[in-house]
């Protein structure tokens, strides 16, 4: 007996391994490619979201903007203020050395100033003195400044050799009705 093929699919004829690994790696690609078109588009999407969101978040700060504009220009302005109170107050301050020192270099020898209060619109000196003349002649050395508008002595108490006086020496703004009326 013979035997018949009765295969209807002919017989392949070998195919060699170069081959089936070419096709291998072909099919290896496109699946690679394929995974990578739908996966990378999502990958992207997902980074551009978050950039996305990054920039809301930064722009979400700058909702207020004018309302934190205005609140720095008014801290700005606060400052400025403080700024030109602390530069007028040191300026005054120098001033008032400057007239401490001239008060100074007129008291005469016999004259001790015990207190010096400084208000608006006057100086009030108050001490001792060995003698009514000195009194009088200190008050002379102030008005010889021409600083002040006017000197007035308020008080000569105690007894001959030590007495206390209080002294008012106005500013030149001053007048003399508006003291009377203080006191």
């Amino acid at each position: 007996m013979i035997k018949q093929d009765i295969n209807l699919i002919p017989r392949r004829k070998s195919v060699s391994a170069s081959t089936v690994v070419s096709v291998f790696l072909v099919i290896l690609i496109l699946a690679v490619l394929t995974v990578a078109g739908i996966y990378l588009p999502k990958y992207a999407l997902e980074i551009k979201q978050d950039k996305l969101t990054e920039l809301q978040n930064e722009l979400a700060g700058f909702d207020n903007i004018e309302l934190v504009y205005i609140q720095k220009m008014n801290e700005f302005t606060s400052l400025s203020t403080r700024m030109k109170n602390y530069n007028n107050f040191i300026s005054s301050e120098r001033q008032v050395y400057g007239l401490l020192e001239k008060i100074d270099n007129a008291v005469p020898e016999g004259v001790l100033i015990v207190d010096q209060v400084f208000n608006k619109d006057n100086i009030v000196l108050d001490g001792v003195v060995s003698d009514d003349l000195i009194a009088a002649d200190f008050e002379e050395a102030l008005r010889g400044l021409n600083i002040f508008s006017d000197i007035y002595l308020d008080s000569l108490t105690g007894k001959q050799g030590q007495r206390m006086f209080r002294m008012t020496l106005m500013h030149a703004e001053v007048t003399t009705s508006e003291v009377k009326g203080d006191e």
